[in-house]
């Protein structure tokens, strides 16, 4: 997820922790970044996979449809 508050972003990582680590995912971080106007945002992330494709499956046994499947931004 993307979050414009830090504290929300925090909380979102909070409440998904148990779930990625079960499912073997490994730990929920989250990353500053900028959007493409320049606006902080605070992104929630978790999980490696080779493809979109690989995650969107994920995502789908995961049963959270409302996640976000997207490419890590380049640092």
């Amino acid at each position: 997820g993307a979050f414009e508050e830090r504290g929300r972003a925090e909380q979102a990582a909070a409440e998904i922790t148990a779930l990625a680590r079960g499912h073997g995912l490994g730990p929920v971080n989250v990353r500053q970044s900028t959007d493409p106007r320049g606006r902080r945002l605070y992104l929630v992330q978790f999980g490696q996979f080779p493809t979109r494709q690989a995650a969107a499956q994920s995502r789908t046994s995961l049963g959270r449809l409302d996640y976000i499947v997207a490419p890590l931004p380049r640092s």
